[in-house]
Formats: C-alpha cells, sequence, structure tokens
C-alpha cells in the first residue's frame, strides 16, 4: 500500500510529466495526487503539461496564473508547468480555473 508521501505532489523535485504520471496513478481511487497549499490539502486529478516557462528563476510549485479563462498554471522543476484542468476538495471536483475562486492566485506557492 503507498504511503502519503508517495502520493504527494513533490513540486521541488518533479518534472511536469513525474507529476502528470502521479496524477493519473492517482485518479480515480486516491481523487488525484495530494497538493497542499496555505495548509490546505487538495487532489490534482488531471494536468496538462505546458511546454516553457518563461522565467526558469521561478521556483517550483509557484502558481503562474491562475484564473477562469487561462486556468491554473503552476511551475514543474526544470523549464515546464502543469495547467491543473480537474481539482478535488472537500467542497467537490472543480475546474482547475475554478482555484481563483478558492483565493488562489499567481505567487502563490504549492509546498
Amino acid at each position: 500500500m503507498p504511503k502519503a508521501d508517495e502520493l504527494t505532489i513533490n513540486w521541488q523535485d518533479m518534472t511536469a510529466s513525474q507529476i502528470n504520471r502521479l496524477v493519473n496513478a492517482c485518479n480515480p481511487w486516491n481523487k488525484g495526487a495530494g497538493a497542499t497549499i496555505n495548509n490546505w490539502v487538495i487532489g490534482i486529478t488531471e494536468v496538462e503539461i505546458i511546454d516553457t516557462v518563461d522565467d526558469p528563476e521561478m521556483k517550483p510549485g509557484t502558481i503562474i496564473s491562475c484564473d477562469r479563462s487561462g486556468g491554473c498554471i503552476v511551475k514543474a522543476r526544470g523549464n515546464q508547468a502543469v495547467k491543473l484542468l480537474v481539482v478535488y476538495t472537500s467542497e467537490g471536483f472543480f475546474s482547475g480555473g475554478r482555484m481563483a475562486d478558492f483565493g488562489l492566485k499567481a505567487g502563490m506557492q504549492f509546498s
């Protein structure tokens, strides 16, 4: 049986491809791969890899943008990011862009 840390995204160490594989492995039985921001634990159930990030100095796990129209894009290790397509919260399943309604915004950091 996997341990909690094996089901949680390690933003500092994981590439976008590794995050994508973990998310796919954890969906649907675990309601996605775990991620924490501002002491709020969510499950990320579907992502899309974004190939190029303009700021290579940005720390992995930093939200690049988060709004309803463009979705929620988070920096991964290297020069890539992931767009959160579907997210599970205790309130239910939402599109990644809806995370802006919960207060997520550019510059915030996943731990």
